[in-house]
């Protein structure tokens, strides 16, 4: 069993594979981050105690609430705004 693992790691040594593992380490941890970054943003504007906060991704805000029929619109400024901007 240990010749065989030998063998496999001299193999994967002569073809540089190395590069092709650490490429993938570099892509996981970018993903990893990029999943990660917005919760920052998030958690400024709901707060941790909220639970899920993967749950809402966006943040919405009503432009007319005296309206029968109000619209409604992504808000796009301060925290808000750049939560909403960054997803």
């Amino acid at each position: 069993a240990r010749a065989s693992y030998l063998a496999r790691i001299a193999g994967f040594s002569a073809a540089e594979a190395g590069y092709v593992f650490a490429a993938a380490v570099v892509f996981s941890v970018l993903v990893h981050f990029l999943n990660v970054f917005p919760l920052v943003y998030k958690s400024q504007i709901i707060g941790r105690s909220s639970g899920n906060l993967q749950a809402n991704m966006q943040i919405f805000k009503v432009l007319s609430p005296q309206a029968p029929l109000p619209y409604v619109a992504l808000e796009d400024e301060g925290t808000v705004g750049e939560y909403n901007r960054a997803n």
